[in-house]
């Protein structure tokens, strides 16, 4: 079994009707609770796509910010995912906003290279397809994957973890993780053609 991914290690964890009903009553607790439970991961997140610590603190601020102000009306059934989801939207954001212009490599820029090099034919996908096709289709290829893989395919392109994080995280050598992400873009690829996305 794949190790999950750890909160900070507050002592007591919320379940995620706690931490709904602290946000449902506009309890300022619920910011703390997450922060201590997610705060972590989070910052995590956000530093594998902004590659600086102080920017990633800031982003995470500004999604709990955001979550505050969604939830209630918004009653997502999974709190872990859904803040997850807002810090990696704030952290895209904000990196698009700060390297329109210059290149500045980071485990988000390196990450959607190689995946870049297994759909790119020469024209974009969103090109070639309509952008909720290709989402239905990653979608339903990331479920096909066996659990390991699945894994580590998410923790590279989703997360951006580098791969040294994912091999720690797996207990595998690296260079065996390297072999895994090469055949699941190969794969991917294939799949790609195969649909006539590519």
């Amino acid at each position: 079994m794949l190790p999950e991914r750890k909160n900070s290690g507050q002592q007591r964890i919320m379940t995620d009707s706690d931490l709904l009903e602290l946000f449902n009553k506009r309890d300022e607790a619920a910011i703390n609770a997450v922060a201590g439970q997610y705060g972590a991961y989070l910052r995590t997140i956000a530093l594998n796509i902004l590659g600086d610590e102080g920017e990633s603190e800031e982003c995470v601020n500004d999604a709990l910010f955001s979550v505050w102000n969604r939830v209630p009306p918004e009653q997502p059934r999974n709190m872990r995912a859904y803040i997850a989801a807002a810090v990696r939207n704030a952290a895209l954001d904000r990196y698009k906003q700060k390297h329109r212009l210059k290149r500045i490599p980071s485990e988000y820029t390196t990450s959607l290279e190689e995946l870049a090099g297994c759909i790119d034919g020469g024209k974009t996908v969103e090109e070639e397809t309509d952008a909720k096709e290709l989402s239905a289709f990653l979608s339903a290829f990331i479920r096909s994957l066996p659990e390991r893989e699945r894994f580590i395919f998410m923790s590279r392109y989703y997360h951006y973890d580098s791969v040294r994080e994912i091999a720690g995280a797996a207990g595998e050598p690296e260079l065996k993780v390297y072999r895994t992400l090469k055949c699941l873009r190969e794969k991917l690829r294939a799949a790609l053609e195969e649909r006539g996305l590519l």
